[in-house]
């Protein structure tokens, strides 16, 4: 293949070479390849590359970045659901915080986005085809754009990054690859496809991935819009998986500047928020100088908003770096009000007393203090009085229908007052899940249904009453 000379104006032409003939549109500081053909995968697809604003007019070689969902990384005018990749490195590089960088973004497949973007299958949602997807990068992309672009080959100097399932096959073509990536970008990573399957393989990989440079982050408000999985552990599985690789890498050995680890408190899964933090990674993966460790300032974050006695959650620490990073710190130990620790290298914190609880840290010079308001109640849980006046002389309460799904159990209600001119009051107190809504009956001691009623559990404390002997 010969090699391709670019220049700065917009034209368009074909090149053949790579399976069938391909056509090349550059724009500026772009060049379009369309139809760009795999064998491996069997199919067309469009790349698009971003050049430094000098390219044209140096002879210099470049470090690269291999990016997933190449149709969402850069500024569009007519869409802001984009991460701004261009515009992101253009203002760092104005900054003078980064080295010029190259990126190659690579457009998923739509429908066939799932199957490319995952390692193996999982549970019903299919998928499987990523080291397939990972030779085709390697071994058709990446010598295409060596072949035709001045980017730098050593492996320090490329990098592989996505983000939701693309920042899942990211990860693994890095594990499969170390030695064409020195740099893995995974933004908010889809780690709960195949729950611990993939902390499994990154054990198995971990010698190599101690030589690599690794950026993960997560937001904590992409647990709403994401898929979850049972796993028994009462979290999200986006910040439970996230957060145990992080742990497995840390405890390992990697730490910063090789390791870059941030939680988002109000990270929801979308490019507006990527946009946001991906300025993290360049400057991790591209800084001009020696990264520092030293702190501007820390803030402690804790999720969720609402609490009460007994309920547990999670506390992290975020730090400014003297370069701009943002970093998160776990495994502290935070001195504690009317709260406790309950795992340490988790950051999960356990509300012990009502009031007013406080969580101070330190971490060099640097201190940090938060309150947390907590009422006598669980803000989990909510707790539903019921209280009933009947005539009769006892009553139940029979759940036939939890959240739509069919039951069958019985609460019997307790007699407190049988001097009530209105007849005997009976009453109980129900605890589940906010958001709860039972369908019960209201049965006399024959077992004769005396009202339907609906119970919704949406805030902390509910009281309902039922009159029965108003007919």
């Amino acid at each position: 293949m010969k090699k391709i000379i670019f220049s700065a104006f917009a034209f368009l032409f074909i090149v053949s070479g790579v399976g069938n003939a391909m056509k090349m549109i550059t724009n500026k500081n772009f060049v379009i390849i369309q139809d760009f053909e795999s064998k491996i995968l069997t199919n067309k697809r469009t790349i698009r590359v971003y050049l430094p604003k000098n390219y044209f007019n140096s002879s210099e070689y470049y470090p690269v970045i291999y990016a997933q969902d190449g149709q969402n990384l850069f500024f569009d005018p007519n869409n802001k659901m984009k991460w701004d990749l261009d515009k992101n490195i253009e203002k760092l590089r104005k900054e003078d915080k980064i080295k010029d960088v190259i990126v190659v973004g690579i457009d998923h497949m739509g429908v066939q986005r799932i199957t490319e973007y995952t390692p193996f299958p999982f549970s019903s949602y299919g998928g499987g085809k990523g080291k397939l997807y990972g030779e085709f990068l390697v071994k058709e992309v990446k010598p295409f754009i060596e072949a035709n672009f001045r980017v730098k080959t050593n492996r320090e100097d490329v990098a592989v990054m996505g983000s939701s399932l693309g920042g899942l096959i990211s990860l693994y073509i890095g594990m499969w690859y170390p030695e064409q990536f020195g740099i893995i970008g995974s933004v908010s990573p889809s780690y709960w496809w195949g729950l611990d399957k993939n902390l499994a393989e990154a054990s198995n990989n971990i010698k190599s991935l101690k030589t690599q440079k690794i950026y993960i982050d997560m937001g904590y408000r992409e647990q709403s819009t994401m898929f979850k999985e049972k796993n028994g552990r009462g979290v999200s599985n986006v910040i439970y998986t996230t957060k145990e690789m992080f742990l497995l890498l840390q405890k390992n050995g990697m730490d910063y500047p090789n390791l870059l680890y941030i939680e988002d408190l109000a990270g929801e899964h979308n490019e507006l928020i990527w946009k946001e933090r991906i300025t993290n990674f360049l400057i991790f993966a591209f800084s001009k100088k020696k990264l520092s460790s030293e702190l501007k300032n820390i803030e402690i974050y804790y999720y969720p908003n609402e609490w009460g006695i007994g309920d547990m959650g999670y506390l992290f620490v975020n730090g400014v770096t003297e370069d701009g990073i943002t970093r998160t710190f776990l495994g502290l130990t935070p001195e504690l009000e009317k709260l406790k620790l309950f795992d340490k290298d988790r950051g999960i914190i356990q509300a012990t007393d009502s009031g007013t609880g406080t969580i101070s840290v330190k971490i060099g010079k640097l201190q940090a203090k938060k309150e947390i308001k907590i009422e006598p109640i669980s803000s989990i849980y909510c707790v539903a009085e019921i209280n009933v006046v009947s005539p009769t002389k006892s009553v139940q309460l029979v759940v036939t229908n939890q959240d739509k799904m069919k039951t069958n159990y019985v609460v019997p209600l307790l007699l407190v007052d049988s001097t009530n001119e209105s007849g005997n009051v009976f009453s109980t107190k129900i605890t589940n899940l906010r958001g709860t809504i039972i369908d019960a009956d209201i049965v006399d001691e024959n077992g004769n249904v005396l009202k339907s009623v609906k119970l919704i559990m949406n805030s902390m404390y509910k009281k309902y009453t039922f009159n029965l002997t108003n007919k």
